[in-house]
């Protein structure tokens, strides 16, 4: 954008302004607005073609991986009126080049030409590419950069603990194999002084969650408004600044508009059939937002109430009705139908002498709803029975709860979660809560508790608690990291002020990492230490085979025939990619991946990933006459993922999609990967594959 303040015009009333361009070669729409002294307005729009005399531009794809040997295009133009033979050079830091990077070629006037290279990547990181064309004093020069994924199988560790001053130092140590994939291996490590810098660590990966389901959504913007107004109220540095936070409050709130089902209540997709608990958690996230000041839908919160009103009742699974009772009476919307529920539940897990901690989550929401509706005796009694329900080892409590027929649910980091929660509401003086937070804080899977749902719990648990006990995140620490005997990092972190780091992230440099054993101590000086390790590493392989007890997985290659009838129970007719046959560019090729369920699969995410140079062909799909299995689809840049609330065990499942290779080479691809969302345990992978394309005879 220009802004010129005055200028002055001729006779005519014309006036000469410059204007820089940006540094791109395409069309671009250039709008003109001005205005004379006496309020005379004129606007004035033209496209502009932004050109050189003579580019050149690279056809590459969106990513490599190791082990493709693919075919880089140069495409040459010459915008002058004469025919010039032009010097062509190709550069490609991370990659070998096969033959010689540079070419002469002639392109005509006001034509283009081509010239191609093979190149094949070194190590799993980015190649950067920087290619030039020279003729007769005109030329372009041009750099772009295409990530590389490795081809293996991945490894991954996690640790979390805490070090405090008497104890000197806390040690990890793991074994890195010697055929980790180069540029592949992955090794982070956060510490926190307390438990602000715990909850900043998990909101990031809350945050940056590749998928987003209902309950991601959620997940992803609830916990970091309660910590932001949290960490505000206690004079800390926030770990958004209001505009963030804003925007990301905004785009999760009209996510969750579009996915409201049209019976006011919600599943975990557009398409899947609506859910008491979740629709709960959507409420429960509403009223928060709204009293955080963020404007929410009041059609949207009614209907949503509305649903749980109708369904609470009905409901069989007391934790998830249990559940609904808290968020409707958060919402003044009970009534005497739920009143009857809530009072029905408490008389069912509250009266029983037994504390059988397996109903924790039960009585914890049973507590809550209690508290919400003005009857102390409800909340006070699920306080004092989750007290004898807790399990006390090592200074640390927590609660579990086993849910044989859903055991996603089976996550004890979230049941300690909400009944802290229930305890900071009923009984906020409970000697247990310490110990809850420090459980919580210690039995991460890395910066993260196993799943999006249980992350957000303890968030949130853990911001309440800090706003309880806010000395807990004035201590400041000094910390001390070392990595195989060579210090790797080392500063302050904690202490008051707005300024004061509350936690540190350690990127370990690969060159401090060796093959074998690899030892990482962490230092703490002045005040405790808490901290999460994540490593992570490919282990290379020429092939990978099928692997996984949950799910068995083929995947199939066919070229489509649409000049052929298609068979009976066919959309297209289809031709078998055999393992050696190779297939031209601009083909359509449909992949088909059949599941078949070896157990009960929940809430499951499957991906396959795409060849490089491949692209996927996507179908408009009708909302409203969704009929597919699975509840949603995404394309990505390098996979298709397909998600599937529920597969049962013994049912065979499959899905199309349809590719289209744009560049000749030879392509690795990797396994299709399943896995839950909930319960990440539940996984399994198909085999991997390699496919050739080569230019029409």
């Amino acid at each position: 954008a220009a802004w010129f303040p005055s200028v002055v015009t001729d006779a005519n009333g014309h006036a000469v302004v410059q204007v820089k361009m940006p540094d791109s070669l395409t069309t671009w729409r250039a709008t003109a607005r001005a205005h004379t002294l006496s309020t005379v307005v004129g606007q004035a729009q033209e496209k502009v073609t932004v050109s050189k005399p003579l580019s050149i531009r690279l056809g590459i794809p969106r990513h490599y991986t190791m082990g493709d040997c693919a075919t880089v295009v140069g495409v040459i133009h010459n915008e002058t009126k004469w025919q010039r033979r032009v010097f062509v050079n190709l550069k490609a830091k991370g990659a070998t080049i096969e033959g010689r990077t540079w070419q002469w070629v002639k392109v005509p006037a006001g034509g283009e030409a081509t010239v191609e290279w093979e190149v094949e990547p070194e190590a799993a990181r980015d190649v950067i590419f920087t290619a030039s064309a020279w003729s007769w004093f005109v030329g372009d020069k041009l750099e772009l950069s295409v990530p590389v994924l490795p081809f293996g199988e991945k490894f991954e560790e996690v640790w979390a603990g805490e070090v405090r001053p008497v104890e000197g130092a806390g040690s990890v140590s793991f074994e890195l194999p010697g055929n980790a994939i180069r540029g592949a291996t992955a090794v982070t490590l956060d510490i926190a002084p307390g438990y602000a810098g715990v909850v900043e660590s998990a909101l990031e990966f809350l945050v940056n969650y590749p998928y987003g389901c209902v309950e991601q959504t959620m997940s992803a913007f609830l916990p970091d408004v309660l910590a932001h107004r949290a960490f505000a109220r206690m004079g800390m540095s926030m770990p958004r600044t209001e505009e963030e936070l804003a925007r990301m409050v905004n785009s999760g709130l009209a996510r969750l508009y579009k996915f409201q089902h049209w019976d006011g209540g919600y599943g975990w997709w557009e398409h899947d059939d609506s859910s008491l608990w979740m629709t709960s958690y959507v409420l429960y996230g509403l009223q928060r937002a709204k009293r955080s000041g963020f404007h929410v839908s009041e059609e949207v919160m009614a209907s949503a109430a509305r649903y749980l009103g109708e369904v609470v009742a009905d409901e069989k699974n007391d934790t998830d009705r249990a559940f609904a009772c808290y968020v409707l009476a958060e919402q003044g919307a009970l009534g005497s139908e739920g009143m009857k529920a809530l009072e029905k539940l408490a008389a069912e897990h509250l009266a029983s002498p037994d504390a059988d901690s397996e109903r924790a989550l039960t009585v914890a929401y049973v507590s809550l709803a209690g508290s919400a509706a003005g009857r102390a005796d409800i909340g006070s009694a699920g306080a004092h029975l989750l007290e004898k329900m807790a399990t006390r080892l090592s200074g640390q409590a927590y609660w579990k709860t086993e849910d044989k027929v859903n055991r996603w649910r089976n996550e004890t980091g979230e049941t300690t979660a909400w009944a802290m929660m229930a305890l900071l509401e009923a009984e906020p003086s409970s000697l247990l809560l310490p110990e809850a937070a420090r459980h919580l804080a210690l039995t991460r899977d890395g910066s993260q508790w196993r799943s999006t749902r249980e992350s957000a719990a303890a968030v949130m648990a853990l911001v309440e608690y800090m706003t309880a006990m806010e000395e807990d995140v004035r201590l400041q620490t000094e910390v001390t990291v070392e990595i195989n005997g060579q210090q790797a990092a080392c500063g302050h972190i904690g202490g008051s002020g707005s300024a004061a780091a509350s936690s540190m992230s350690v990127e370990v440099a690969p060159g401090l990492l060796v093959p074998g054993e690899n030892r990482i101590d962490i230092l703490a000086k002045g005040g405790p230490a808490y901290y999460s390790l994540t490593a992570s590493w490919y282990e290379a392989h020429d092939r990978i085979e099928a692997s996984g007890e949950c799910a068995g997985i083929a995947r199939e290659y066919f070229i489509i025939d649409r000049d052929a009838e298609a068979p009976e129970g066919e959309e297209y007719a289809l031709i078998p990619i055999g393992e050696e046959d190779p297939v031209n560019p601009q083909q359509e090729l449909l992949v088909r991946v059949t599941i078949d369920a070896r157990s009960d699969m929940e809430y499951m995410i499957f991906e396959d990933p795409i060849p490089s140079g491949f692209e996927i062909i996507e179908d408009f799909t009708d909302p409203w006459s969704w009929s597919h299995w699975y509840d949603r689809r995404e394309a990505r840049d390098d996979r298709m993922v397909f998600f599937a609330t529920w597969i049962k065990a013994g049912q065979q499942r499959v899905f199309d999609y349809i590719l289209r290779p744009e560049r000749p080479g030879r392509y690795m691809v990797m396994p299709t990967r399943a896995w839950s969302m909930y319960y990440p345990e539940l996984n399994a992978h198909g085999a991997s594959r390699v496919i050739e394309v080569v230019d029409e005879q």
